[in-house]
C-alpha cells in the first residue's frame, strides 16, 4: 500500500494532466557563462552577468532518478548525457538499441546550430507532469555542446522534426484538450503550460503567427520547426525592414543569433558600439529601446537582456550568425533575451507538426511582481531549483516528486 501511494506522488498522479485543463510546470532558472545551446566552445561569448537556461523536471529509470534537462524547441527529441545526473547503468528498464553482443550499438547525432555530438539511441521509462511514457532518446557521451552546468542531464526538445521516433512531448500532448504549449521565462516564477496558456501571465490576447515551410531543414538539421517570418526591428523609434528574413524562437538558446547584415545595422544605430570577435559587438552600458516586430505587433525587448554588464563597454545579446545552411534564407533565432520580454506559445496540428506560434505582451503586474520577488530574494534565480507542477487546484513541488522518487529506490 505505502509502495503504490509513493509511486502515485513520485510520478505526479496529483497532477496528471485531463482534458479540463492545462498543466503548469514551474521552470528552474539556470545561470551559465555558456552562450546557450547553439554555442561552439572556441566563441569568444562569453556574456558578462551570465546568460539565461531555463529546465523542466522529470523522472526517468527503473528505479526512478530525477533529472533536470533544458527547454529547446530548436531540437526535437530527448537527449541525454551519460555520467551527469542520470545513470544508465542504475536503470533495469534502460535499453540501448542494437547493442547485443557483438552488433554495435545505432547511433544518433545531436544537431545544433553549429554544434553536434554524438548519441547512442535508446529507451527508458520516463515520466513528466504526471505521464509516463517507454520514451526513445539519445545518450551522449562526454559534454553536451554549450551546456556546463553539470546539473543538467540533457535537452528536452520540443520541436516538430523528430528523428528518434516519437517526441516525449508529443506523448504528453495526447491527454491535452489543445496541442499548445506556453513559455513565460521571467527568472523568478518561471513556468511552462502544457495543453494551453497561463492567460494570467499576459495581457491582451495572444497574436498566432503561422509557421513558415523551410525545405533547407531537412539537410543536416533534427528539429528546428517553429520559424516565423520577421517584419522589422527598431532602435529608439528607427526602423530596419527584415521582411525577407526569418527567425526561429528558442528558449534553448541564450542569445540572439542574425543575420549579419542586419546585425551590423542594428548595431550602427546604437552609438559608441564596436564590433568584437566572433560576431559579438560591444555597446555602452546604457539602456536600449529596441523592439521586433511580428505579425504585425512590435514586441519591446527588456534592455537588461541586451545589454551584458555593469559598467563601461558591456557586450550586446544580439550576435551575428549565418544560419542560413541550417535554416534557410536569413534567418535569426531568437533566444531568452527575447523570450523572457514576451508570452510565448507554441501550437501543433493533430499530426504534431508545428503550426503557430502565439506572441503577447507580459502582464505588467505579473512582470514587476516578478522583479520585486527577485530582487528580495538575491540568488533566488540563479541556485534554487523552484519546479513546480499543478494542473487545476493541485500543486506539487518538485523537490517533493524528486524525494519520494528517492524514497521508492530504497524500497
Amino acid at each position: 500500500m505505502l509502495t503504490a501511494l509513493l509511486l502515485a506522488l513520485a510520478t505526479g498522479a496529483a497532477a496528471v494532466p485531463t482534458t479540463a485543463g492545462p498543466v503548469h510546470i514551474e521552470l528552474r532558472h539556470h545561470v551559465d557563462h555558456s552562450p546557450g545551446l547553439v554555442s561552439r566552445e572556441d566563441s569568444s561569448l562569453r556574456l558578462s552577468a551570465a546568460s539565461d537556461l531555463y529546465s523542466i523536471p522529470f523522472i526517468i529509470g527503473t528505479p526512478p532518478q530525477n533529472v533536470a534537462v533544458i527547454v529547446s524547441t530548436g531540437v526535437s527529441d530527448l537527449w541525454l548525457r551519460t555520467g551527469a545526473s542520470f545513470q544508465s547503468s542504475k536503470s533495469s528498464s534502460f535499453v540501448s538499441h542494437g547493442a547485443n553482443g557483438t552488433t554495435p550499438a545505432e547511433t544518433a547525432t545531436f544537431v545544433t546550430v553549429v554544434g553536434t555530438a554524438t548519441g547512442t539511441n535508446s529507451t527508458d521509462r520516463v515520466t513528466v507532469a504526471g505521464v509516463t511514457t517507454s520514451q526513445s532518446f539519445g545518450l551522449v557521451e562526454g559534454p553536451f555542446p554549450g551546456v556546463k552546468d553539470t546539473s543538467i542531464a540533457g535537452v528536452m526538445g520540443f520541436g516538430a522534426a523528430p528523428q528518434l521516433g516519437t517526441p516525449l512531448w508529443s506523448d504528453l500532448a495526447a491527454s491535452w484538450a489543445v496541442r499548445e504549449f506556453g513559455l513565460y521565462l521571467s527568472g523568478l516564477g518561471s513556468g511552462m503550460t502544457l495543453g494551453g496558456t497561463d492567460t494570467s501571465k499576459y495581457s491582451g490576447s495572444l497574436t498566432y503567427v503561422p509557421v513558415v515551410n523551410v525545405s533547407r531543414l531537412a539537410w543536416g538539421w533534427n528539429g528546428a520547426t517553429w520559424i516565423v517570418p520577421l517584419q522589422e526591428f527598431s532602435i529608439a523609434g528607427r526602423s530596419t525592414n527584415l521582411m525577407d528574413h526569418i527567425a526561429m524562437i528558442d528558449p534553448g538558446v541564450s542569445v540572439i543569433y542574425g543575420e549579419p547584415g542586419a546585425v551590423a545595422a542594428f548595431y550602427d544605430q546604437i552609438k559608441g558600439s564596436q564590433q568584437g570577435a566572433n560576431g559579438t559587438y560591444t555597446v555602452p552600458c546604457d539602456d536600449i529601446q529596441a523592439e521586433f516586430k511580428i505579425g504585425g505587433v512590435s514586441f519591446p525587448i527588456s534592455s537588461s537582456d541586451l545589454v551584458k554588464g555593469k559598467s563601461g563597454q558591456c557586450t550586446g545579446a544580439v550576435v551575428a550568425r549565418d544560419t542560413s545552411d541550417m535554416l534557410g534564407g536569413r534567418s535569426w533565432v531568437l533566444g531568452t533575451p527575447f523570450i523572457k520580454s514576451v508570452y510565448t506559445s507554441f501550437k501543433s496540428n493533430d499530426d504534431g507538426s508545428a503550426q503557430s506560434v502565439g506572441l503577447a505582451s507580459l502582464n505588467s503586474a505579473v512582470n514587476v511582481a516578478s522583479v520585486a520577488g527577485a530582487a528580495a530574494t538575491p540568488g533566488a534565480t540563479a541556485g534554487t531549483n523552484n519546479a513546480k507542477v499543478s494542473g487545476g487546484l493541485h500543486l506539487v513541488p518538485a523537490a517533493l516528486v524528486w524525494g519520494l522518487g528517492l524514497l521508492l529506490a530504497m524500497l
